[in-house]
């Protein structure tokens, strides 16, 4: 037994004892050439060659082949030159260190770190590598990984891709949906706002005035428009600046009464360019008219239109023209202004000998009114004055 080592020794002539035999079992120890250094065998053992081993549980000495399982005392490494296989259950206390790689499959659970290269797939169903996996796995994994839920567990440095791809869905005031993601480039897209009801478009103006509502997420969920109005007697001296409005600022007739408050103070101020049909009749009181110019003030006479019978609007033909193109009546004027001054000059045509009766509301001194020039192209002017019914006149005759 040159290849296995104990601190028991016998003499000759010595009893075999079974304390002896134990001593020989509990201190044994496999020399490393007792499966290496075999210039007698192949680099497999025999199954022809046996070891002698004590088995302490039977009290008796075992025949065993050096492929069973030895225990190899108190010697820390088991070292094995060339192939290894194993037909049972490997129980390892410590790490297995393989220097030239394990290759093959490997069928079952491993449990603890695996240090390397694993090549192949990894597969807690099938595959190269059939069980799970519990610990780490440092080094590259060349081959996929799957199995049941749980029998790969942990977290992976790098991957390529997910194995199934996600997408990324918003909803609310933003609606998004991306491209199917699974990791291996960017994705990207477009979203889309909620409406809030508004129409687009453009709000107020020169006229009008934009009401806007905003809600608590500062959008705008309302929008209208409002005229500018004026309320009767809101704008004060206090509301406007000296010289800050303009004939420029203010349409013709825009401005009325109830439009001032009755606290505007002009005092001192000027109106310069206020167009005539600007100021209604009652507008100004007389204090406001000036008690004399300095530059001539007129009527614009006006031509009024020749027919049978003659109409004649006060309100807008002060100094009036009349050119007779045969016998003619004049009807009684309308708008007349009590105290107002009219003027009506009347024309004989090219041809003379032209009439003009007068109307009921026009009364002439004496109670007969004037018999006019005929000859031709002659002019005579009636002179009136409004009592706000009749028009009270004389004649200037025989003109030109």
């Amino acid at each position: 037994m040159a290849e296995i080592t104990t601190t028991q020794s016998f003499s000759d002539g010595d009893t075999v004892t079974a304390t002896k035999l134990n001593n020989i079992q509990a201190n044994a120890s496999v020399q490393p050439e007792a499966i290496t250094n075999r210039s007698a065998e192949t680099t497999v053992d025999q199954a022809s060659d046996y070891l002698l081993i004590y088995d302490a549980s039977a009290t008796s000495l075992k025949k065993v082949t050096p492929s069973d399982v030895i225990k190899a005392g108190t010697s820390s490494n088991f070292p094995v030159t060339g192939n290894a296989t194993i037909g049972g259950t490997l129980g390892v206390t410590g790490l297995i260190t393989a220097t030239g790689g394990v290759s093959g499959a490997i069928t079952g659970n491993v449990t603890g770190n695996v240090t390397g290269n694993v090549t192949g797939n990894v597969s807690g169903s099938s595959g190269s590598c059939i069980g799970n996996v519990t610990g780490n796995v440092t080094g590259n994994v060349t081959g996929n990984v799957s199995g049941s839920s749980g029998s790969c567990t942990g977290n992976a440095a790098t991957a390529t891709a997910l194995a199934t791809g996600r997408t990324v869905a918003m909803t609310g005031d933003v609606s998004y949906t991306s491209a199917s993601f699974d990791g291996s480039a960017n994705v990207s897209g477009t979203s889309t706002l909620a409406t809030t009801g508004v129409s687009a478009g453009t709000y107020g103006g020169s006229t009008a005035i934009p009401s806007i509502t905003v809600d608590a997420k500062g959008r705008i969920t309302g929008a209208s428009t409002s005229s500018i109005t004026v309320p009767d007697g809101g704008v004060s001296t206090a509301k406007i600046v000296d010289l800050a409005v303009t004939t420029g600022k203010i349409n013709d007739l825009a401005v009325t009464n109830g439009k001032l408050a009755s606290s505007l103070d002009m005092t001192g101020k000027t109106v310069t360019n206020l167009a005539a049909s600007s100021v209604a009749s009652g507008t100004f009181v007389e204090a406001r008219i000036p008690t004399s110019f300095t530059s001539t003030r007129n009527f614009t006479a006006t031509t009024l239109t020749d027919a049978a019978n003659v109409s004649w609007d006060l309100s807008s033909n002060q100094v009036s023209i009349l050119t007779l193109g045969g016998n003619r009546t004049l009807s009684n004027p309308t708008n007349q202004v009590s105290g107002a001054v009219y003027i009506l000059i009347v024309k004989q045509d090219g041809t003379g000998g032209r009439t003009l009766s007068f109307s009921s509301n026009y009364k002439f001194a004496g109670g007969s009114a004037p018999t006019l020039t005929t000859t031709a192209s002659k002019v005579d002017v009636m002179t009136f004055v409004s009592d706000g019914t009749n028009m009270l006149g004389v004649a200037s005759q025989n003109f030109l």
